[in-house]
């Protein structure tokens, strides 16, 4: 991203500072591809304060393209006059409204008062679609709403979209879904939930008729019943979308999965899968294998991140085993950047005095964006969190980060989940090679015409960094 300079405008109260973008960022959010509009709303977002004035003088001016280039840049800024800016647009109109149904989730996603007020929240949706969009922005939420309430005033009868997003958004809270129904996603539903601790899997016989029905990173991760054996992963592929299967570690008997999780670990060494597979056996409590003798990949912090979230010294354990091929990893960097940052989590949990001169030299001259996020990591090395609860957060959203365990094949793999179940049919799904093969059977109706560049959007925003579900298991 970059960091355009601030204007100084002098009035007769005093200084205020007003940035505006240039003319060039300007044009590039009606530029003609959706990757460029996105990162023009990168851009201005990360002007920071003082664009707000500008953000709100574009609302509802200019092409549909550019408005929803404002919004995203004022969601992305996340200042409370810039979370004004977009509740007022997510209000309730007569009619559905493309631009609404962006805002809708948007602000489902970005808001800190979404899912606060259901009844409220539920008010400003005027269709199925903008409805599904509010909830879909929930489940990007960093927090979760009142299963209940939000039940409560959807209604007996929510519709299919409706029904698929509150089972994921009732196994994110923790509780049993119940979701029945034979439509695709109502289906997708309850294999995407299976992985989830506590929740139903799927018999044999479902999962042999949804292995032709939906997509591969789906089924392979599905859990099932009876469960899969090493000897049966032994025969399974890992490569591709089929390295989910490395969830099916959980169905493994207890007395097999260290065998297993070594099975694996050999064969699944790329991204995400192998964060997916760490990040699990960290969950299960697993022994992790000696760490290789050049550097710290990112799967293995991930793994003991997840360990670390439920047996801190076992996971302090594990990480003084790697310390000295953390240190001599970070030894051989001319600087530190977050590609450190594998190395850099294991110095952290070890938290031995003899890496406390490393952590000032690099806090002392590291670049602000690195200071960032070096500075918490330096108080959890030195013991200096007074509130374990500020610890655990901070092991908490590294794991996501990383993408470890369970919460990172969910929050990967739900992003298909979203298109499908809100683009299904369009023309930006029939476009796409990742949803075309399934986009007839989840089709369903439609607010908008099929070719409005809105639906191209709303995909571009879901593949990116922006939106993403977290699940805590």
């Amino acid at each position: 991203m970059s960091f355009w300079s601030a204007l100084f405008l002098v009035c007769s109260v005093g200084f205020f500072s007003l940035q505006e973008p240039g003319s060039d960022l300007v044009a590039a959010l009606d530029g003609p591809q959706p990757e460029d509009r996105l990162r023009a709303a990168e851009e201005i977002a990360a002007m920071g304060p003082g664009v707000e004035a500008w953000l709100e003088k574009r609302v509802g001016k200019g092409s549909a393209l550019a408005q929803r280039g404002v919004l995203l840049a004022a969601a992305l800024l996340g200042t409370p006059q810039a979370h004004k800016l977009l509740s007022d647009v997510a209000r309730a109109g007569r009619r559905p409204d493309p631009q609404r149904a962006w805002a809708l989730l948007l602000y489902g996603s970005a808001h800190p008062d979404a899912g606060k007020d259901p009844e409220s929240d539920w008010k400003r949706a005027r269709s199925d679609f903008e409805g599904a969009c509010l909830l879909a922005g929930y489940l990007g939420h960093v927090s979760v709403p009142d299963i209940v309430a939000l039940r409560k005033v959807i209604g007996r009868r929510p519709t299919v979209r409706q029904e698929a997003f509150l089972a994921l958004l009732a196994a994110r809270a923790g509780q049993a879904v119940q979701s029945e129904g034979d439509a695709p996603a109502l289906r997708a539903a309850r294999l995407m939930v299976s992985v989830v601790p506590g929740q139903k899997a799927l018999s044999t016989a479902e999962f042999d008729e949804l292995r032709a029905l939906m997509p591969t990173i789906w089924v392979a991760a599905a859990k099932r019943v009876p469960g899969r054996n090493l000897d049966s992963l032994r025969g399974t592929p890992l490569r591709g979308e089929e390295a989910s299967s490395v969830l099916a570690l959980r169905e493994v008997s207890a007395d097999q999965r260290a065998q297993a999780f070594a099975f694996l670990a050999e064969r699944v060494t790329e991204e995400p899968s192998a964060s997916w597979l760490w990040g699990l056996a960290g969950e299960l409590g697993l022994q992790f294998p000696p760490a290789s003798a050049e550097s710290i990949p990112s799967y293995e912090a991930a793994g003991v991140l997840r360990l670390a979230q439920l047996d801190l010294k076992g996971a302090r354990a594990v990480a003084k085993s790697r310390l000295d091929v953390a240190r001599s990893s970070l030894a051989a960097r001319e600087s530190i950047d977050l590609s450190a940052a594998p190395a850099v989590l294991l110095l952290a949990l070890a938290g031995e005095r003899g890496d406390y001169a490393w952590f000032q030299a690099q806090l002392s001259a590291g670049a602000a964006e690195t200071r960032a996020w070096l500075q918490p990591l330096w108080l959890l090395a030195a013991g200096k969190f007074g509130d374990a609860r500020a610890r655990e957060s901070l092991l908490a959203d590294w794991a996501f980060r990383l993408g470890a365990g369970t919460g990172g094949y969910l929050d990967h793999a739900g992003r298909l989940f979203v298109a499908l179940v809100l683009l299904a049919g369009t023309e930006a799904a029939q476009e796409s090679l990742e949803l075309a093969s399934h986009s007839d059977a989840f089709e369903l109706d439609h607010d908008h015409a099929i070719t409005d560049e809105f639906y191209l959007d709303l995909w571009t925003l879901l593949a990116s960094e922006h939106y993403r579900w977290r699940f805590d298991i």
